[in-house]
């Protein structure tokens, strides 16, 4: 008899960048590129092997012994499935954590360009750079108006959370030392002072913590940078 109330084989999860790049410098997953070969050695993330979708069931063999220990997928971009495919299958096969890095190599490789402008600019961000890197990284990125409660509470940025500039010494440490932080305020000068202040704790990685390099205004709701 069917039984319908048969469990269904798990979705496999999604990877940030940051995660994905703490993964691949402690060498503990499987990265595999489910794209056609020659595209794969034309570029390809460090670390990674190839595995051609439609070359999956030939290349079983490639995959790890322990069906616990993690398999990164990726192919080309967000609009792109063939990773998505490769994970079922891996899933199919057992295998309990499994990954999709759903930006691909072009995300792979427009964010490490995004973050050699990001240095060349001493961690300071205008708003195109700022809306690329947020776009690319954004469940890992804490965004901190350190404005004024009052202007606050007049309009903010999605998802940022109020910190007001006088209050930092005393609470900086509540801030997530896991994520990138990015400061910013209505003229920007707060934020340069708050990133200024918390690139000196030792607490925290200096190369995680940014400010906005533009004033962030609110007019009837809306943003306005500059």
């Amino acid at each position: 008899m069917l039984n319908l109330f048969r469990k269904k084989n798990p979705s496999p999860k999604e990877i940030n960048i940051d995660k994905l790049i703490y993964e691949i410098e402690l060498g503990e997953i499987l990265l595999i590129d489910t794209r056609n070969k020659s595209l794969y050695e034309k570029s390809h993330i460090k670390t990674a092997i190839n595995i051609p979708d439609l070359e999956f069931e030939s290349n079983t063999d490639k995959l790890p012994i322990d069906k616990l220990y993690p398999i990164v997928f990726y192919c080309k971009n967000p609009e792109c499935t063939i990773s998505i495919n490769s994970a079922k299958k891996a899933i199919k096969l057992g295998y309990k954590n499994v990954y999709i890095f759903k930006e691909g190599i072009d995300g792979w490789n427009k964010y490490h360009n995004i973050k050699s402008e990001i240095q060349s600019q001493k961690n300071a961000l205008d708003e195109k750079i700022f809306k690329e890197f947020y776009k690319l990284n954004k469940s890992n990125i804490l965004l901190v108006d350190v404005s004024d409660k009052e202007d606050y509470n007049e309009g903010h940025l999605k998802n940022a959370v109020s910190f007001p500039f006088g209050k930092l010494p005393g609470n900086y440490l509540k801030l997530s030392r896991e994520k990138n932080i990015i400061f910013y305020c209505r003229t920007s000068n707060k934020a340069h002072e708050a990133y200024l202040f918390l690139i000196e704790k030792k607490e925290f990685d200096k190369n995680k913590i940014y400010y906005l390099n533009t004033p962030v205004k609110f007019e009837n709701g809306k943003v306005k940078f500059g």
